[in-house]
This record gives C-alpha cells, sequence and structure tokens, in this order.
C-alpha cells in the first residue's frame, strides 16, 4: 500500500510491520533485519518504528481532539449567533411597528448573516443597542406597551 496522504500512513506503516515480522521470523534470531537510512547512515529496528508509529497515532488523537473541541466550539457560537438574531429581529420588528414615522426608523441597522465574522455580525448588533439606548431615552409613541 502505497502512502497517498496523512490517513494513509498508519495502515502502510502497519504493512510494513507485518512485512517485517514475516522477515524476521525467516532470519536467525540473533541477526533480525535492520533497515538502514542513507542520509543519517544510521539502522532502524523493527521496535523503533513501532514506537514512531504509536508516536504518530497518539498525534493523530491529539489532532482529532482539537478537531472536535473546535467543532463544538463553532457549535456553540453558531447557536448563541442565532439567538442575537432572533433578538435583533425582534427589535427591529418593534422599530417598524411603533416608531415608523419617527426619525429612529433610518437609522435602523441591517441584520447581520449567520456567515459573518465577528466584527461584522457585532457591528451591526452594536448599532442596535446604541439605538435601543436612543429610543429608550425619548418619549414612547403611541401603542407601544413597553420598552
Amino acid at each position: 500500500m502505497p502512502i497517498t496522504g496523512p490517513a494513509s500512513y498508519v495502515p502502510t506503516i502497519n504493512e510494513f510491520l507485518a512485512h517485517w515480522q514475516q522477515a524476521n521470523a525467516a532470519l536467525p534470531s540473533a541477526a533480525p533485519l535492520l533497515v538502514r537510512l542513507a542520509l543519517s547512515n544510521s539502522t532502524v529496528t523493527r521496535a523503533q518504528l513501532v514506537l514512531q508509529r504509536d508516536a504518530l497515532m497518539a498525534q493523530q488523537l491529539a489532532v482529532q481532539s482539537k478537531l472536535t473541541d473546535w467543532q463544538l466550539a463553532r457549535g456553540t457560537i453558531l447557536l448563541a449567533k442565532r439567538a442575537l438574531l432572533e433578538r435583533f429581529n425582534q427589535f427591529t420588528t418593534a422599530l417598524e411597528a411603533y416608531w415608523q414615522n419617527t426619525s429612529f426608523i433610518l437609522a435602523r441597522p441591517y441584520a447581520a448573516s449567520l456567515s459573518d465574522g465577528q466584527e461584522n455580525f457585532c457591528r451591526p448588533l452594536g448599532e442596535a443597542m446604541l439605538l435601543w439606548a436612543k429610543i429608550n431615552a425619548g418619549p414612547a409613541p403611541a401603542g407601544a406597551c413597553c420598552r
């Protein structure tokens, strides 16, 4: 099996180890097969390759754990964004219902998108908070039940 990418390293090493075991079984026990590394002019034993494979598997597990953490954090952020957009939409709906013929309607911020990054997502929310504070400072229009 050739190495085709990061996911193929461990299965390929396992095939090498199985073949290496067969080669060692055919050799005298006092002279097991050693693989020579040409660049460093050193040798590697089967046990050393097993240790390297195990270290690689531990690193793969650590990377997968971090990816899972990242996905969980992204899910938490998405849920928070949905809740914030729902509240933002409630604000703009009330703004359009009760402050339609006021100058506040012209200051209405545009809604962000769920796919927007932090700065682009938070900017309209901050604008809505500022507008909300200014609306609360003024008189309530006719028909507005609460602020």
